[in-house]
């Protein structure tokens, strides 16, 4: 799993790069300053974070939907929430940590406004938005894996935390090629290439590992 996490680490810079030209960078900058406003908004006023226990229980509500399971009673306050899901897996437990649920309603939005009118109006202020809901999504996460989340605990830390980098590594390096209209198959390739060649370093250093523990033995 770690060397899928570089790769997905490494996809990042794609959309930095130079092939993404002015229009990819300023792009990426407007979500940037969103991303920046919300860490800003994080620091000094009153955190919303009902709103994020209410993104967090109904993603575990999404998820399940999407596995199949029934959907009960959910209880959200500013102290915390709960969702009844009639079953549990991986991805119903870990949902809330890697899916950026306000920013995925905004993406749709977008795709939608699109379809409609036949061009996105605003863009700067579109791309702004979304920078904002991923700070909002990253910081909340992050504060929430620095105390005990049985979430997080059902799955063990190392398995749970690197799945979560790595799959919010991507969903934001495919967002933000998406926004500097870069072809989505860079990005891929970047996170492919970097977790190939992280594992075949692994593998190189096992077999060093196992010559030296054999030649030992003679």
């Amino acid at each position: 799993m770690l060397p899928a996490a570089w790769g997905a680490a490494a996809s990042l810079a794609v959309p930095f790069s130079a092939g993404s030209g002015a229009g990819g960078v300023y792009a990426v900058a407007s979500c940037g300053a969103g991303f920046v406003f919300f860490g800003m908004v994080w620091c000094f006023l009153p955190r919303p974070v009902r709103a994020y226990v209410f993104a967090h229980e109904l993603s575990h509500a999404v998820a399940g939907i999407i596995c199949g399971a029934k959907i009960g009673r959910m209880k959200v306050s500013s102290s915390g929430g709960s969702v009844q899901v009639s079953k549990s897996n991986f991805f119903i437990t870990l949902a809330p940590y890697f899916f950026p649920l306000y920013a995925a309603v905004l993406a749709a939005a977008a795709v939608a406004t699109r379809l409609a009118a036949g061009e996105l109006p605003f863009v700067p202020a579109w791309l702004f938005a979304a920078g904002f809901l991923w700070g909002f999504h990253v910081c909340f996460t992050f504060s929430a894996l620095r105390t005990r989340q049985p979430d997080i605990e059902e799955y063990g830390k190392t398995l749970s935390w690197t799945f979560i980098f790595t799959a919010n590594a991507l969903l934001l390096a495919f967002s933000l090629s998406a926004a500097a209209s870069m072809p989505l198959r860079a990005t891929a390739r970047a996170a492919v290439s970097a977790s190939a060649e992280a594992y075949s370093a692994i593998w190189r250093a096992c077999r060093g590992l196992a010559a030296e523990a054999c030649a030992s033995f003679r």
